[in-house]
């Protein structure tokens, strides 16, 4: 398997690309798979460090790994859908979207000290993500009022 096989396969099985960086500079707080003058890296990046570092000689090794190392992470395929400053806003997005048929989550995140509050984030898991991303899904999210997409 080589990057753009594993980037299809990710994207084919409901991944988040968001966690990932793919043979890319690598982006914070991700998974990165990265290629090197001697071969293959692969590390999550925190505040800069690379964390859990493996180094493979061949890019089908890697993307190997990579895959097996994010499938092991239950957050990997969770896609945040939109972002909320008022529970109600969110709690009315995830109703809708549950008549659509889709099974969102609200999940309450405190905001960074200095800015108070909470962002109420409505996720879905999967490949259920097309579903809250495409038609009139879609439109549900582009016509609210007071909400942010988050793509």
């Amino acid at each position: 398997m080589h990057v753009g096989e594993l980037r299809e396969r990710l994207i084919g099985e409901g991944f988040s690309l968001r966690c990932c960086s793919l043979d890319e500079t690598p982006k914070e707080e991700t998974y990165c798979l990265v290629g090197t003058s001697t071969g293959w890296e692969v590390f999550y990046l925190e505040r800069g460090v690379k964390r859990s570092k493996q180094e493979f000689a061949s890019e089908s090794d890697a993307c190997e790994f990579f895959y097996g190392w994010l499938a092991r992470d239950p957050l990997a395929k969770q896609h945040t859908v939109a972002k909320f400053r008022d529970e109600a806003s969110a709690r009315s997005l995830v109703e809708r979207l549950e008549r659509a048929g889709l099974h969102p989550e609200l999940v309450a995140v405190p905001l960074a000290a200095g800015l108070g509050g909470t962002e109420h984030r409505v996720v879905v898991v999967g490949l259920e993500a097309r579903g809250a991303l495409e038609g009139e899904v879609l439109g549900l999210l582009e016509n609210r009022r007071g909400m942010q997409p988050h793509w």
